[in-house]
């Protein structure tokens, strides 16, 4: 059976790439982010994972529902947290809030974390073989 990963991020169609906190991801926008994060995850069931994009808005109080029903679609093996999620300071409650389910809904997965959108499978090798 294969082991699942969760791509755990803001959708990036959800970004305000004017915003100054989103600068550093201005030049990629929406579109280019989706496209290295689909690579990522189209590499990791090339490995033998069952992985999956876990969306969620930047609004932390509306993002509960979507992300909770998902935790509970399944056993995760493990869960990555976007960059763009943990290093935007106006994220923070978004982030707490994501770390706190998934040690309610997910508690045994692994976490990790990329640092852009086209090193996820790294983030996730460290954790979890296929």
């Amino acid at each position: 059976m294969s082991k699942t990963v969760a791509l755990l991020g803001i959708d990036p169609f959800q970004i305000d790439f004017s915003n100054p906190d989103y600068l550093h991801f201005a030049h990629i926008g929406a579109e280019g982010i989706k496209s290295l994060l689909e690579k990522d995850k189209a590499k990791l069931i090339s490995l033998g994972f069952d992985a999956e994009f876990m969306f969620t808005g930047i609004d932390a109080s509306t993002a509960r529902p979507d992300v909770e029903k998902v935790l509970e679609s399944k056993s995760w093996d493990c869960i990555l947290i976007g960059n763009g999620v943990r290093s935007i300071p106006s994220n923070f409650l978004l982030f707490e809030m994501l770390i706190n389910m998934i040690v309610e809904f997910a508690p045994q997965a692994k976490v990790c974390f990329n640092t852009k959108p086209d090193d996820s499978v790294d983030a996730v090798l460290r954790w979890v073989s296929p």
